[in-house]
This record gives C-alpha cells, structure tokens and sequence, in this order.
C-alpha cells in the first residue's frame, strides 16, 4: 500500500497544474499551485525537471512551509482564440 502524501495523507497521489512557456533558448515550466519553477533545453526536461523541483519540495518543506506555498484555486482555462490582439483594435 502506497503512503499518502503530506497534502492528504489519504491520497497516494496529489495532482498539480503546469504551464510551460519558451524564454530564450530553454523552457520555462511551472507549477502554479506552489509556486514552483524549472526548466529545461527541451519541453520534456523542463516538464521532468519541475516534477523533480516538486518532489524534491515535498521531501524537504514541513506542513507550515507547504500550508504557506500552496494555492487551492487554481483553474486551468481553455485557450482563447481572437482575431486580432485586443491593444491593436481601433
């Protein structure tokens, strides 16, 4: 049987969002409801280096640290589709 994590101790497992975005020549990734960042040359490694960041996190903070960090509404919207950008419409 799996241990449950610090967040829920019922829960073998916690879901996180991410968003990762191109800056310069690497990949930006982030976990929003931490306030955790990583990144990587490629898409994949920003994406398993934020998962090790979190890991890494949840092995080290205790409750108070995790309680201060954490953002319990985060949502994750579709994406939007305008013709033009709003600043450019006269």
């Amino acid at each position: 049987m799996r241990k449950g994590s610090k967040l829920n101790p019922d829960k073998p497992s916690q879901e996180f969002a991410a968003l990762i975005e191109r800056e310069g020549e690497c990949y930006v990734s982030l976990c929003p409801e931490l306030d955790i960042a990583s990144q990587g040359k490629t898409v994949e490694d920003a994406r398993k280096n934020r998962v090790e960041a979190i890991e890494l996190f949840f092995g080290v903070a205790d409750l108070t640290e995790i309680a201060s960090r954490l953002r319990l509404e985060v949502f994750v919207a579709e994406k939007l589709s305008l013709k033009s950008p709003p600043s450019s419409r006269r």
